[in-house]
C-alpha cells in the first residue's frame, strides 16, 4: 500500500505526517537529519505523540490530531478526533474522525468503550485495589479502629477525597459489590 505524506499544518517547511501515522523530519536543524522517521511516545492518556522541534524548542503534539488537520481539514474549537475502533494508539487515516465531545462520548458508549475505571488512562487504581479498599474499610470501619479514609489514601498513594469517592460509590459504581 502506498503512503501517503502531507506537511504537518504550523510546521511547513519542518515536518510532514503521513495517512499511517508516521511523523517524518523534512527541514534540516541541529541534530536533525531530513527524512528521518521519528518516534512516538505513549501519553498517560494512552495516545501517540510526538515532540516537534521548533528554534531549539520542543513541542509535544497528538498524532492524531496532526493526521486529521493535515488530511481531513481544520478541527473546530471544542471538537475531538474519535478513534473509530476505539483504540487510542491506531493512528491510521480511515479510523479517524472530527466529532464534538458529546458524540466521540457517545460513540465510547455504544461500543462499549466508556472510558470508566481502569479502562480511563487517567485512572491510578485497578479494580482489585478499588475492591481492595471496600474491603478494608468495611471490615474495620473506622470508628472500629480500621482504617480510614485518610490512612488508605496514604496506603494506595491517592487523596482521601478520592477514598471517600471510592466507599460511597461515587466512582467506581459499576464494580458490583462483594
Amino acid at each position: 500500500m502506498h503512503e501517503i505524506w502531507r506537511v504537518i499544518v504550523g510546521w511547513e517547511g519542518l515536518y510532514e505526517v503521513s495517512d499511517q501515522g508516521r511523523i517524518r523530519r523534512i527541514g534540516i536543524g541541529r541534530g536533525a537529519s531530513p527524512g528521518k522517521i521519528l518516534h512516538p511516545h505513549l501519553q498517560n492518556a494512552g495516545y501517540h505523540a510526538i515532540c516537534l522541534y521548533r528554534n531549539n524548542v520542543a513541542h509535544n503534539r497528538l498524532i492524531h490530531r496532526l493526521m486529521a488537520e493535515a488530511f481531513i481539514g481544520p478541527i473546530p474549537e471544542a471538537h475531538e478526533i474519535n478513534h473509530l475502533d476505539g483504540v487510542k494508539t491506531h493512528n491510521v487515516l480511515p479510523n479517524l474522525a472530527i466529532v464534538t465531545r458529546r458524540e466521540n462520548m457517545l460513540h465510547a458508549s455504544a461500543a462499549g468503550l466508556a472510558y470508566r475505571g481502569s479502562l480511563n488512562g487517567q485512572a491510578k487504581l485497578t479494580k482489585e485495589d478499588v475492591l481492595a479498599i471496600r474491603n478494608a474499610y468495611i471490615q474495620g470501619g473506622y470508628r472500629a479502629g480500621g482504617l480510614g479514609y485518610k490512612s488508605l489514601g496514604h496506603q494506595y498513594g491517592v487523596s482521601w477525597e478520592l477514598i471517600r469517592a471510592i466507599i460511597k460509590r461515587r466512582i467506581w459504581k459499576h464494580l458490583p459489590m462483594e
